[in-house]
């Protein structure tokens, strides 16, 4: 059998190989140096001109898979067939082998089958280095000193910038308003022949007559205001007889309220004749057009007249829009509507038209919606316009400093992320203008921030990715490994951070973390850590390592009655089909405490929305969530029904959380820097027996560290001021103001806190008394601040409190396993002592019937709080890790949060 190549127009197969003819490495450079590629990747073999003359042809090329050229840089492309054998890319073999017998049939380690020269063998001594093609030239030995320095290299230029305008200077070159005219001065489309006085004259002459008739009112009304003064002083001096009244002020007052009822009817007519210019030519009409809805028309009141002016620009003008003065204000009355729709409308036209500025000063000056203006001047472009829209008359910081961003004016854009605080984004904008110091200057404010508050995972993606410094990346997340917020998370970033393309074993890795950094209640953790990296990069060696620290972490548990490791030998051991068979079946022999086995129930949220925080609320589950970068208020029942609505857009390290109490109608967003001021009602309806009203603050006080809602109400506030620890109350029914602010007490000081609070935990009102953790201590308050103190002995996790309608208990989640305290009214009290201090917990609840559950990975512990010291009846495990456990209203069922972003609901009756 022969076997020949066949030409194929269509070669849809991938490039694997090029063929450079010629005898000359240089020109065999020259296209290299085409394909934009590392050429420390390609293998290089010589193609001899055929099997009886050993000389060079050309240059054969084989590429890496993640370095393959641009196709039309490649002049002779070739692909690969079986792994062995390289046949140019628009060619086929005739007659058709596959692959298995290719396999066989071919020789060599590999083959190049060229149209002319034939099928030529390589072995892996034939293959070369480029380095090899290129000889340097020896030096000459020459004489320098008298070599001239030549000319000192100029500094490269950083920065070419525009020196910074004030805002009402920039926007006064859009519109330079040149007065105003009388509507008469151009053609009536309504009204016949016009005077004979000329046009000039006859506006002179109307305007000294509003002039004149303004006085005569205002004297009127001065006449009017003394006469009852009058009347008031001598009672018998007032006339009983209407033919006494018929003096000259009353005939001066009958005489203005003509002039009045004139003067409306002439107001009437000029807006009719308005909306009828709007048919016959708009951009006319628009220079007459009556301010509607801005709130600087009301600025004092200035002469009054009957006819509309014309304004000889319609640009926008952002100084115009505070009011220059009094104005004569009209009351447009029904015309209001139809103005507005007008108005509108010929919005509206100039963007179609692109006319933004137009556009602009439309809504802007005529309508007074400053969104809408600052959303039509970024259309343009206009970026320094809209920037100072938002920060002068919206009062949006924020969006001004995203304006001047889109428009490359960063220097401007800088002071005011400074100002907002955002650092991180201070530091991006000093690094477009190459100026590194100060970047990282900020760089590093924002990593103090983020370690402090324990977002270790940003801290480090900051550190690793902006500042390059691998080591403090790596350093960052084994602290957040070994702190309670995410570990799991934090290890698996450190092992990815860690693996490096070129070494793909990460055995010394995991056995430097294993020996030196997982205690005892973080191995079951480390297992799910180890076994999703085992999976992501596998190796021989990381199995090995990863099977043989398994093996001796799940010895140990299961001696000390532990089985939560065991389950995941299957992770480890892939192929034994009986392991996971083996493991239950030892597990169900050696435990001593029933499992809830009742399959679950599930809630599912959207898959394009991660729940960042909830709470229940009476018949429903509340969460906030961000779907991309917009904070969604989440609403669901208990059978699954769920409603979504935007908040507001989401900032980068910026967190928010949900309040609410049983009691209250209120459910309070509360975050760092709310952006707007929320207050809805969310009504019942068919799925929500309950309706409530949700509320935002902008402006509440700054370190804060603990919030909630009182029985009366109130929104209380645990913060710190100055470097002491005040409660501050908070009316919500009246837009988040102050009602009072006390200093926090103990024994009659004030109490210090700082400013270092890592993570604050959420602060719980009951029994007329404000309960918050703090490090080792439990802190209790009244409402005046007087604050009493117990000593835990380990720094508390977390913490949960029963109901309202309960008697009083208190579930510490430490560090050294968790703890309950029972309250009372002159003194908090330790029941028992510490236990669960095996379990690696992540979070902890009471529930209703005396139950307490505490979770870790994807487990659950639960407690019966009714003994002196709380005795473990059941356990629960879940298909994922669990995020959080929610308080079901439901007697005898508990919810869990998991990591998939659905809730999972458990019936535990009869436990």
């Amino acid at each position: 059998m022969l076997l020949q190549l066949k030409y194929n127009g269509q070669g849809n197969r991938e490039v694997n190989a090029a063929f450079l003819p010629g005898v000359s490495p240089a020109a065999w450079f020259r296209e290299m140096q085409l394909w934009h590629i590392n050429l420390q990747t390609v293998r290089c073999f010589i193609m001899p001109q055929s099997i009886a003359v050993n000389e060079s042809a050309g240059l054969f090329v084989i590429f890496h898979e993640k370095h393959v050229p641009a196709a039309q840089f490649i002049q002779y492309p070739y692909s690969m067939l079986a792994g062995k054998l390289f046949i140019p890319l628009k060619s086929t073999l005739y007659p058709v082998i596959g692959n298995d017998e290719l396999k066989v049939l071919l020789l060599w380690e590999l083959q190049v089958f060229h149209p002319f020269i034939g099928l030529v063998g390589f072995e892996k001594k034939d293959e070369i280095k480029l380095s090899s093609l290129i000889a340097i030239p020896q030096s000459k030995q020459n004489n320098w000193h008298m070599a001239h320095p030549g000319l000192v290299q100029p500094q490269g230029l950083r920065m070419i910038a525009l020196e910074p305008e004030e805002f009402a200077d920039v926007l006064d070159n859009i519109k330079e308003d040149v007065g105003s005219k009388p509507l008469d001065e151009i053609p009536d489309i309504t009204a016949g022949e016009g005077s004979e006085l000329p046009g000039s004259i006859k506006a002179i002459l109307k305007s000294l007559s509003m002039i004149a008739l303004f006085l005569l009112m205002v004297l009127g009304f001065i006449g009017k205001v003394l006469f009852f003064m009058f009347y008031a002083i001598f009672p018998s001096a007032k006339p009983v007889g209407n033919s006494q009244r018929k003096g000259w002020l009353q005939q001066l007052e009958n005489w203005v309220n003509r002039k009045i009822a004139d003067l409306d009817k002439q107001r009437d007519s000029e807006l009719k004749r308005l909306m009828n210019m709007f048919d016959s030519d708009s951009d006319e009409a628009l220079k007459y057009a009556i301010p509607l809805d801005s709130p600087y028309l009301n600025r004092g009141d200035g002469p009054k007249s009957g006819k509309l002016t014309r304004r000889n620009s319609l640009d926008f003008n952002l100084r115009r829009l505070g009011g220059g003065g009094r104005v004569d204000s009209w009351n447009v009355g029904d015309y209001h509507a139809k103005l507005r729709a007008r108005y509108q409308q010929s919005a509206r036209e100039a963007v179609d038209k692109g006319n933004f500025k137009k556009a602009a000063y439309i809504y802007a000056h005529l309508l007074g919606d400053f969104y809408s203006a600052s959303t039509v001047l970024q259309q343009g472009k206009l970026y320094r316009e809209a920037a100072a829209l938002y920060k002068d008359h919206l009062k949006n910081n924020r969006m001004a400093a995203e304006c001047l961003e889109k428009g490359g004016l960063l220097t401007e854009a800088i002071p005011l992320y400074i100002e907002l605080d955002h650092t991180e984004k201070v530091g991006d904008l000093y690094m477009q203008l190459d100026q590194q110091e100060n970047a990282f200057k900020y760089y590093d404010e924002t990593l103090d921030r983020l370690k402090t508050g324990k977002h270790y995972q940003e801290a480090a993606r900051l550190s690793m990715d902006k500042m390059n410094r691998k080591h403090q990346a790596q350093q960052l997340l084994l602290t957040g490994w070994e702190d309670t917020a995410n570990p799991e998370a934090c290890l698996k970033a450190y092992f990815e951070m860690s693996h490096e393309p070129e070494d793909d074993d990460l055995s010394h890795e995991v056995k430097k973390i294993y020996a030196d950094h997982v205690p005892r209640l973080k191995r079951t953790s480390f297992l799910n850590v180890l076994a999703d990296i085992t999976q992501k990069y596998r190796g021989k060696q990381l199995e090995d390592t990863s099977l043989n620290i398994a093996y001796e972490i799940v010895h140990t548990q299961v001696e000390n009655g532990e089985m939560s490791g065991l389950k995941l030998m299957n992770r480890f051991v892939p192929g034994d089909r009986l392991l996971t068979a083996d493991a239950n079946r030892f597990v169900s022999n050696n435990k001593q405490l029933p499992e809830i086995s009742t399959k679950p129930t599930y809630l599912d949220f959207k898959n394009n929305t991660k729940c960042i925080d909830l709470v229940v609320y009476h018949d429903q589950i509340l969460a906030i969530g961000l779907k991309g970068n917009d904070l969604m208020l989440m609403r669901a029942n208990w059978n699954g029904k769920a409603t979504y609505e935007f908040l507001f857009k989401w900032q980068p390290n910026v967190a928010f959380s949900l309040i609410t109490g049983s009691i209250s109608e209120y459910v309070i967003l509360v975050g760092k820097e709310v952006p707007y001021l929320i207050d809805k009602k969310m009504e019942s309806f068919t799925y929500f027996e309950r309706g409530f009203f949700l509320k935002a603050f902008p402006g509440l006080p700054a370190g804060v560290i603990g919030s909630c809602i009182s029985i009366s109400g109130a929104l209380t506030f645990l913060y710190h001021e100055n470097g002491f620890a005040k409660l501050g109350h908070f009316s919500v029914r009246d837009k988040g103001e102050l009602k009072a602010s006390h200093h926090c007490k103990l024994d009659g000081e004030d109490v210090k806190f700082g400013s270092g609070i890592a993570t604050p935990l959420p602060m719980v009102f009951r029994k007329e008394h404000f309960y918050y953790c703090l490090d080792m201590s439990l802190l209790r308050f009244d409402a005046k601040g007087n604050m009493e103190v117990l000593q835990i002995g380990a720094n508390i996790i977390k913490f949960s409190v029963t109901g309202y309608h309960t008697s009083l208990k208190i579930a510490l989640l430490t560090d050294q396993g968790c703890m309950v305290i029972i309250p009372a009214i002159n003194e908090m009290r330790v029941r028992g002592d510490f236990f669960a201090q095996d379990f690696a917990a992540t979070d902890i609840k009471i529930l209703t019937d005396n139950l307490l559950i505490i979770t870790g990975g994807n487990q659950a512990q639960v407690y019966d709080l009714s003994a002196k010291q709380p005795q473990q009846i059941s356990t629960i495990s879940t298909e994922k890790n669990i995020e959080r456990i929610i308080a079901s209203p439901k007697r005898h069922h508990c919810a869990f949060l998991e990591a998939d972003n659905r809730i999972s609901i458990y019936n535990m009756e009869g436990v």
